[in-house]
């Protein structure tokens, strides 16, 4: 079941029985973090997801991203969405596989 959780912020997130989904700009890590860290506090979770996109702050902010969001948030599962030809691709960073693909219509 899908609920969406409102913290003092007012910022909405997704929510399910057992995790907390993020989903940011890779340049807006750190409210990434904050956001999760947030919401586990006041409504505990066994799972907190984040799920990045746009690249376009570069490659090396993207590495220091990975590496302080595993540091800030023990067992965070981090997902990038991709875009590979005509498809959009979501992929699992910690296992490098697709676990999501949709085809772009071109019509």
């Amino acid at each position: 079941m899908l609920y969406y959780v409102v913290t003092l912020l007012l910022v909405p997130s997704v929510t399910t029985d057992t995790a907390h989904i993020e989903i940011k700009r890779w340049m807006n890590y750190t409210q990434c973090i904050g956001q999760l860290i947030a919401y586990n506090v006041q409504c505990p979770r066994d799972e907190l997801h984040a799920y990045m996109f746009d690249k376009t702050c570069g490659e090396r902010k993207i590495k220091s991203a990975i590496e302080t969001m595993r540091k800030a948030i023990e067992g965070v599962k981090l997902y990038t969405f991709e875009h590979v030809g005509r498809s959009v691709c979501i992929l699992d960073m910690q296992t490098d596989t697709v676990v999501f693909k949709c085809e772009i219509d071109s019509s």
